[in-house]
């Protein structure tokens, strides 16, 4: 008996190769279409070709008309298995008729007329034959193979969207068999010698089952019609210049409703059946024709007018007046330019205003490593060096990368050259390197989980090793097994080597003093206003200012400070002014002049008609150098970063990296300096308890500096932090942080 659905990898590969054609294409057809195509009505006809995917659910252990069997085989032949499944090939003609069209949606029905190859083989194997009372040693061997040729119909109705250009469809399949081949056949391979009344009292007059040779037997699949469920999804790509012709990407899933036949011989007390389902991907090449011109009534005719028996006077001719445009034009402006203040007030049209300050920072060194799922080979985006590239790395060139956004995590990434260069220095030190295996996806057996998390501690050992030159016996390593919970939330932090040191100085957070830049106000919200009667094909909106360095010239030079673009209008674009200019290196010259900044929102329509709007937006600069020149107040901010809480957790884990923060932080406030602490969270969980828990990190750094309240200007928390990429296990680790800022007056000249 087979009750059984295969499938296969296979079938996945095609799927992909599919998608990256289609991309291929898509992207030709954009650039070949330069000017726009002519109208083309959604009515299609045109040829489809699939590779199709045949899944078999069948009960059933032969044809009908085989020799009769005894009650005894039938159990016996109740398992036969689908030893041969193949893929097989549809093809055939196709026609759409839109039945109602709107803006880029429409609806209508389809109909498809195919033919689709099919095959499958069942195989059964019977021992110790219970012949006349005996059991009598042997084989008997069935088999049952078919080959055919089905004639397919399918009706569907069918939802275009997207521009028309994406389409869902469901229907009926209706098929009949136009050509078969089917033969099923039983061998004996006796053991012993059968005796002849033996023969005779089970074979009757029907050919003789028990001789060692084929007994086949052939019959087609009666005449019937088959149904199916039909759905389907495809995607245009227009082929050349006009689009007259598409080339369609598509997968179609045909759930099969009835048996294919009801020719067959059912197993002891069993129902009969055999439905076969398919799964189908390909193409199609579809013509489009173009949408009838409708010609304009005709005027009115003229009426005569009889000739005037005197000469009368020519009135004077009536002004040509232009005619209407036939074509709405696309209209771009913007609406309101509002800043909003760190309290949420917002304030139209504003000033944006920079001040620098002298500042010193730090970039903690996360001591973990994280590895994939299942594997112990090094991430990719941990940095890795040759041998002759060692003498030209140095941490604070890292450093200087950091401040440019997206690199945040620079110093990160390059943990492992630090540690490098470190133990290098400090010949006393010596790692504990400890590897770990998540609770979710990675516990088949125990024993496997703590091979692969000590190999995971291998990898890192053997790059410090081979690379830095560290000595073997000054690195450990260790498995710590399996850890966390079994949710996937925090399997990523759980496939990870934690890096332990005899010595601080090996994951000492890097210090260095830089430029901050505060702007008020801390963000901008713009609101634009596009207008496109023929169909918005795309929008971006772009900042520029003068570059600091830029020289006086008809050109001067320009900064672009952010883009933004789409393709659906937006209803308010926000720009995070206060992450463009929040940090430089210490020497580094302004980013921009003390000149009006430039916002310029650009919209494009279907018909590529293009139009713009502009803004300048003033700006004021207060430099360190000016404060100077003017000798007026200025604070120094030093900042210290606690990165040391588990998920979800508002304890401390003190060791001592964070023993030496905290004495920096106590050592550096002077009697009249002040002290700001803001916690954070990732963004898992509820944005509500998010707060809530970076308020109670606020307070438990509070408590563990331990400074008078009159020192600390505000304790407070943030909530969830995007500084850092929170779909990185690295990044949501440093997202869990709290800030210590450190404000020092600075002396006045006298």
């Amino acid at each position: 008996m087979l009750n059984k659905n295969l499938n296969s990898s296979s079938f996945y590969p095609a799927s992909v190769a599919i998608l990256i054609l289609t991309l291929i294409l898509t992207s030709t057809s954009v650039h070949t279409q330069e000017t726009a195509p002519p109208q083309r009505s959604l009515a299609r006809i045109g040829i489809w070709g699939h590779a199709a995917w045949q899944q078999q659910n069948a009960q059933f252990i032969g044809l009908a008309n085989a020799t009769s069997l005894q009650e005894p085989y039938r159990a016996e032949l109740a398992s036969m298995r689908l030893s041969a499944n193949p893929f097989q090939w549809s093809a055939g003609l196709l026609g759409e008729i839109p039945v109602w069209e709107s803006e880029g949606t429409s609806l209508g029905v389809a109909a498809r007329l195919g033919a689709q190859a099919f095959g499958a083989t069942f195989t059964s194997s019977l021992a110790n034959l219970p012949i006349a009372g005996l059991s009598v040693p042997g084989t008997l061997d069935f088999t049952l193979q078919t080959n055919a040729l089905f004639l397919n119909a399918a009706p569907m109705v069918q939802w275009r969207f997207g521009q028309n250009r994406f389409a869902l469809m469901a229907g009926m399949s209706f098929a009949t068999v136009l050509r078969e081949t089917t033969s099923q056949s039983r061998i004996l391979t006796a053991a012993v010698p059968i005796a002849q009344e033996i023969r005779q009292q089970h074979d009757g007059n029907e050919p003789s089952f028990l001789e060692p040779k084929p007994f086949v037997l052939s019959k087609p699949f009666e005449q019937r019609i088959t149904s199916s469920v039909l759905v389907g999804a495809s995607w245009e790509v227009p082929i050349g210049a006009n689009g007259a012709f598409l080339l369609v990407p598509e997968v179609f899933y045909a759930l099969g409703l009835n048996t294919i036949t009801t020719n067959l011989l059912a197993p002891e007390n069993l129902p009969t059946f055999w439905r076969v389902s398919t799964v189908r991907a390909g193409f199609a090449l579809k013509f489009a024709p173009e949408k009838p011109v409708i010609p304009p009534p005709p005027p009115p005719p003229t009426p005569e007018v009889p000739l005037p028996s005197k000469p009368v006077a020519t009135p004077a001719p009536a002004p040509v007046t232009s005619a209407k445009p036939l074509v709405e034009p696309l209209t771009v402006r913007i609406a309101s330019l509002a800043g909003v203040e760190a309290d949420g007030r917002r304030v139209e049209n504003p000033t944006l205003k920079l001040e620098e300050f002298l500042a010193s920072s730090s970039r903690y060194l996360l001591p973990s490593v994280f590895f994939s799922e299942n594997s112990a080979l090094l991430p990719e985006r941990y940095v890795r060096f040759r041998t002759g590239d060692l003498a030209a790395f140095a941490p604070d060139s890292v450093l200087r990368g950091t401040f440019a956004q997206g690199r945040e995590l620079d110093v990160y990434y390059n943990l492992l050259n630090i540690i490098g260069l470190r133990m290098r220095k400090y010949a006393a030190a010596r790692l504990t390197l400890t590897g770990y295996n998540d609770a979710a996806n990675e516990t088949p057996d125990k024993t496997a989980d703590k091979t692969l998390a000590l190999r995971r501690a291998e990898a890192v050992k053997v790059y410090l090793c081979v690379v830095w030159g560290i000595a073997q016996n000054r690195i450990a390593t260790k498995s710590g097994g399996t850890r966390g919970i079994s949710e996937i939330i925090d399997a990523e932090e759980n496939r990870v080597v934690e890096v332990q040191t005899t010595q601080a100085e090996i994951l000492e957070e890097l210090r260095y003093d830089y430029i901050l830049r505060t702007t008020q106000p801390a963000k901008l919200e713009i609101e634009p206003d596009i207008t496109a009667p023929e169909g918005l094909a795309s929008w971006s909106m772009a900042v520029s200012g003068q570059a600091a360095n830029g020289q006086a010239s008809d050109r001067p030079a320009s900064v672009r400070l952010a883009d933004f673009s789409g393709a659906i209008a937006p209803k308010l674009i926000t720009w995070g002014v206060e992450r463009v200019f929040a940090a430089s290196p210490l020497a580094s010259e302004p980013i921009v002049a003390p000149e009006p900044l430039r916002l310029t929102l650009r919209g494009t329509d279907k018909l590529r008609t293009s139009s713009e709007a502009s803004v300048r937006i003033p700006l004021e600069i207060l430099t360190i150098a000016e404060k100077q020149r003017r000798n007026s107040p200025d604070v120094r901010v030093g900042t210290y970063w606690v990165f040391c809480f588990n998920l979800n957790s508002r304890q401390i884990l003190v060791d001592e990296r964070i023993r030496r923060a905290v004495q920096g932080i106590k050592s550096s406030a002077t009697p009249d300096a002040s002290i700001e602490i803001t916690g954070y969270a990732d963004t898992r969980g509820n944005v509500e308890k998010n707060r809530k828990l970076s308020d109670d990190r606020a307070e438990a750094v509070l408590q563990l500096i331990g400074m008078p309240s009159s020192k600390v200007a505000s304790v407070e928390g943030k909530g969830e932090s995007t500084l850092y990429d929170n779909d990185l296990p690295e990044g949501r680790l440093y997202n869990r942080f709290v800030r210590v800022d450190v404000r020092t007056p600075m002396e006045r000249k006298r």
